[in-house]
């Protein structure tokens, strides 16, 4: 039991003297330090929104097709001119894609419960989606999660039906890792 008590105390001193020598050291003038680290974060930011801009300005000009297919509703031409961007696509999709309002058409390959699966080429055999993934075609299709109340309308639709479809682009595509598309608040165009 001695020993246990003086060791405590070893380390009880120890301690103190360690939290006393880091107090002594870092005593100096505070509010310079935090004058700098104030200039510090602020020059930080400034230079972080600079390169923002110039990345959004330059985004504007490597995706404008990819933006005048998108806006052409046009889904095959879209997905061909993404894919033509090559390592741009993230800046291009942050900056112009995501979030956009897209009227798509295509064949129905399956209408589920809550989404609608559609494949954009006019070369659709009755594939399900399984073999268009297979084939590597999940890149020139589009999930459509239905908006609310719309649900029996979809439901009408069978494998083979040709559909336009309008909703919100959240989820892109990838060619490389055969990826779908996905928009969303979907509702039928008539």
């Amino acid at each position: 039991m001695k020993y246990i008590t003086v060791g405590c105390l070893g380390f009880i001193g120890i301690t103190i003297f360690i939290v006393i020598g880091v107090l002594f050291f870092t005593s100096g003038d505070s509010s310079e330090t935090t004058s700098k680290e104030e200039n510090t974060t602020d020059e930080v930011l400034e230079e972080y929104e600079k390169a923002k801009e110039k990345e959004q300005e330059a985004s504007g000009d490597i995706g404008k097709d990819a933006l005048a297919a998108l806006e052409s509703n046009d889904f095959m031409k879209f997905t061909e001119e993404y894919k033509k961007l090559g390592t741009d696509k993230s800046i291009v999709w942050d900056h112009q894609l995501n979030g956009k309002r897209v009227t798509w058409s295509g064949t129905v390959v399956r209408a589920g419960t809550s989404q609608l699966f559609v494949y954009g080429g006019n070369d659709y055999n009755g594939e399900t989606w399984d073999e268009l993934a297979d084939e590597d075609k999940l890149f020139y299709t589009f999930v459509a999660k239905y908006s609310e109340g719309t649900v029996d309308e979809f439901k009408q639709l069978q494998t083979g039906d040709p559909v336009t479809v309008e909703g919100d682009l959240e989820s892109r595509g990838d060619f490389e890792l055969n990826f779908n598309w996905k928009i969303y608040n979907a509702k039928i165009k008539r």
